[in-house]
C-alpha cells in the first residue's frame, strides 16, 4: 500500500448538495502517480492532514509534531489492513512529499519506500526566501489558498476552477 497525506482536499465536507456539475477535483488524488500505483497492483491510501478537508482538528502549522505523528498513525493503520502485505509505502509531491518524508522518518518496521518529489527540505530557504529573497507573492497566494480551503470554498489559485 501506498500512502499520501496532503492538505488540499483529498475529500471535503459538502453542506447541502451541488446543483450542477462539479467544476473542481482535489488534485492530491487525480496526478498521474496515482493511477501509475493502482496500475501496477498498490492499494493507495490519501488522507487529509488533521484539520484539513474533511478531517477533524486544527491544522497550526505545516509539518507539525502533531501531523508526523499523525504520519506514523497512518503507517500503522494502512500495514494492518487485510488488504495490505504488511509493507507501507509513502509517495508525493510538494507539501505532500513532504508530509511522505515524515512517514518515512516515523521508522515503524512496515515503512519500506518512500517517493518524494518537490519537496520542501528547508521550508526557509526553498519556500520563504529561495536565494535570500522572500517570495512574498507565493507566501500570500499559498496563505489564501489554504484560506480558502479551509473555509470549504474553491480556491483561485493556479487555475484550478474552471
Amino acid at each position: 500500500v501506498s500512502i499520501n497525506q496532503t492538505r488540499y482536499w483529498r475529500s471535503y465536507k459538502v453542506r447541502g448538495m451541488p446543483t450542477g456539475p462539479l467544476k473542481f477535483a482535489p488534485p492530491s488524488t487525480h496526478y498521474p502517480s496515482v493511477d501509475e500505483l493502482l496500475g501496477a497492483g498498490f492499494a493507495v491510501v490519501c488522507a487529509d492532514v488533521r484539520g484539513t478537508g474533511a478531517s477533524e482538528g486544527t491544522w497550526p502549522i505545516p509539518f507539525s509534531d502533531a501531523e508526523a505523528e499523525d504520519a506514523r498513525e497512518l503507517v500503522v493503520w494502512a500495514g494492518a489492513q487485510p488488504w495490505c502485505n504488511g509493507a507501507v509505502t509513502a509517495h508525493g509531491l510538494s507539501y505532500e512529499g513532504t508530509t511522505a518524508v515524515l512517514a518515512a522518518a516515523s521508522a515503524h518496521p512496515a515503512m519500506c519506500a518512500c517517493s518524494a518529489r518537490g519537496f520542501e527540505w528547508n521550508m526557509f530557504s526553498d519556500i520563504v526566501a529561495p536565494g535570500g529573497v522572500v517570495n512574498e507573492g507565493f507566501m500570500r497566494a499559498w496563505a489564501n489558498f489554504c484560506a480558502a480551503l479551509d473555509a470549504n470554498a474553491v480556491p483561485g489559485l493556479f487555475g484550478i476552477t474552471g
